[in-house]
C-alpha cells in the first residue's frame, strides 16, 4: 500500500507523520492496495522552522523523540521506547512523546500502560485533532468501540483539522467492527463528502454494501477504485463479488479473467476457483 505519510523529516514537527505512519501499519486496511490509508493524512510542513521559544528541556525532548521515531520506523522498539522516556524525563510535558510511547506500548501488546500514555497526552493536549484520532483507534483496536466513537467525533470537528475525513473513516470502520452498519455507513458517507477522492473510502463503503447484501451501490465503490488505479488481487476482488451479487456477468467476466492472468497464484483465485464469494472479505 503506497502510504502519503511514509518517511521522516528532521523538523520539530516529524512526530505526526510517525503517528500516522505507525497507526496506518497497524490498522492495514488496504494491504496491498496503492490506496490512501485511513489513517495517514495532511502531512504537517516538514520544512517549518523550530520554535525559537521552545525551552532547552523541550529542545532536549525533541532530540530524543525525534530518535525515538528512527528507531521505532526501523522496528527496534525497545531502544525506541529507551529514547521516548528520555525524551519525556527531559519535558514531561511533551503531548507527543506521550502518543508516541502509547504506541509503543500498543504494538508491544501493553494496552493497560498504553491506555495511560494516551490519557496523559490527551490530559496535556485534550483538543490535539490527532491524538483524539490516535486513541480512538486505541480503543477500537481494543475491542472497547462504544467508547472510541467521542474521540473520533471530537477530532473530527477540530476546528481548521486539515484531514477531517480520517477520523471519520475510523469511526465507520470501528462501527463495522461492531456489525453496527447503519453506523458505518453513516460515518463513511459524512468521511467521503469530507474527502471525495479516497479511494480506501470508497474501498470500506464497497465492503460494507457487501456485507449489507447491497450490490448495485458496492459496485459503485468498486468500479471507482478500478478505475482509478493498477488492480490488484484485493480490489479485484472487491469488484468481481460485487458484480457477481449485482448479478452483472459481463463485468465479472472481465474481471476475473484479469485476475486469473494476473493473481492466479494468490488466495482471491483460489477463492473464487472454489466458487466461494464470501471469503476473504
Amino acid at each position: 500500500m503506497t502510504n502519503a505519510s511514509s518517511g521522516l523529516s528532521h523538523s520539530p514537527f516529524f512526530v505526526r507523520s510517525i503517528l500516522l505512519l505507525v497507526v496506518a501499519v497497524v490498522l492495514g486496511t488496504l494491504s496491498g492496495c496503492a490506496t490512501d490509508s485511513p489513517l495517514a493524512g495532511n502531512r504537517p510542513n516538514f520544512d517549518a522552522p523550530s520554535n525559537k521559544e521552545d525551552s532547552d528541556e523541550r529542545r532536549r525532548a525533541k532530540i530524543r523523540l525525534e530518535l525515538a521515531v528512527n528507531y521505532f520506523q526501523s522496528k527496534q522498539s525497545k531502544i525506541a521506547l529507551d529514547e521516548v522516556n528520555n525524551a519525556l524525563n527531559a519535558d514531561n510535558n511533551f503531548a507527543e512523546a506521550h502518543i508516541l510511547k502509547g504506541l509503543i506500548l500498543m504494538e508491544a501488546q501493553q494496552n493497560t500502560a498504553a491506555d495511560a500514555s494516551f490519557k496523559q497526552a490527551l490530559s496535556l493536549a485534550p483538543n490535539d485533532a490527532d491524538a483524539n484520532n490516535t486513541y480512538g483507534w486505541f480503543l477500537c483496536q481494543t475491542r472497547r468501540e462504544a467508547e472510541s466513537f467521542a474521540f473520533f467525533t471530537k477530532s473530527a470537528a477540530t476546528p481548521f483539522y486539515a484531514t477531517p475525513a480520517k477520523p471519520l473513516q475510523n469511526a465507520g470502520i470501528c462501527a463495522g467492527q461492531q456489525k453496527n452498519n447503519a453506523l458505518a455507513e453513516s460515518y463513511l458517507l459524512r468521511a467521503l463528502d469530507q474527502d471525495p477522492g479516497s479511494l480506501s473510502i470508497a474501498f470500506q463503503l464497497a465492503q460494507l454494501y457487501l456485507r449489507m447484501q447491497d450490490g448495485a451501490r458496492a459496485s459503485v465503490h468498486s468500479r471507482r477504485i478500478l478505475t482509478s488505479m493498477k488492480p490488484t488481487a484485493e480490489t479485484l476482488w472487491l469488484g468481481i463479488r460485487a458484480a457477481h451479487m449485482s448479478n452483472d456477468q459481463v463485468l465479472k467476466t472481465q474481471l476475473v479473467d484479469v485476475l486469473k492472468k494476473e493473481f492466479i497464484a494468490s488466495s482471491q483465485w483460489a477463492a473464487y476457483s472454489r466458487g466461494n464469494f464470501e471469503e476473504l472479505q
